[in-house]
């Protein structure tokens, strides 16, 4: 009689064990990249070899990835460094930077973009369209640069360009004394939920 109990006991545990317990839905949230450098945005022209870089001056000898829709061109090294535009010294945040690299001998998507004092994969990093201007800033997705970095479809940088005061708050020209407007330009970056500034580079109206 025991043995039996006890093999009834333990069919009732098993069942037990066997049926579907409840469940909650667990929302994953996306991981957060770290960012230790000060990266740096650059428009590039490969023809001239030519990267054209905001905010701080970078080093000779940095690394520029460049980048199209589609994938990574390649990782170019700053050979020489100048000054671009008027503003001089402490406000110069405008630069010249000539490449030093193989010129790639296929034609390129005409989107392209170039990053400096970032690490990337570059197997998979490109840059990826972003469809809402992240923060409150009036840009629009043609005024936003992305960067996918480690091949998700997702953008782990953002950069947001518009014209700006001298506060770097976003403006029109006609709202401006004297009717010319600075250029701004914000660096985001996907901190798991969202985005997160990084920094403003503000170039004065008076530097181009």
């Amino acid at each position: 009689m025991r043995v039996i109990l006890l093999l009834v006991a333990c069919a009732v545990v098993a069942q037990a064990e066997a049926a579907p317990r409840p469940g909650k839905v667990v929302r994953i949230e996306r991981k957060a990249r770290r960012f230790w450098g000060e990266p740096r945005w650059c428009g590039v022209s490969l023809e001239t070899m030519q990267a054209f870089c905001y905010g701080k001056q970078p080093p000779v000898g940095a690394n520029v990835a460049v980048m199209d829709m589609n994938h990574t061109i390649g990782v170019y090294q700053a050979d020489k460094v100048d000054p671009l535009g008027a503003c001089k010294g402490a406000q110069n945040t405008l630069w010249t930077v000539h490449l030093k690299g193989d010129a790639p001998t296929q034609t390129v998507d005409t989107n392209i973009a170039g990053l400096i004092d970032v690490t990337i994969d570059p197997r998979v990093a490109k840059l990826v369209r972003v469809d809402e201007a992240p923060g409150s800033r009036p840009s629009s997705p043609e005024q936003m640069t992305g960067f996918d970095l480690d091949g998700d479809d997702r953008a782990d940088l953002a950069v947001a360009s518009f014209t700006c005061d001298e506060n770097g708050d976003p403006v029109t020209a006609l709202s401006v004394a004297g009717g010319t407007p600075d250029q701004c330009l914000e660096m985001w970056y996907a901190n798991g939920h969202g985005f997160e500034k990084l920094r403003t580079d503000r170039i004065g109206h008076n530097c181009f």
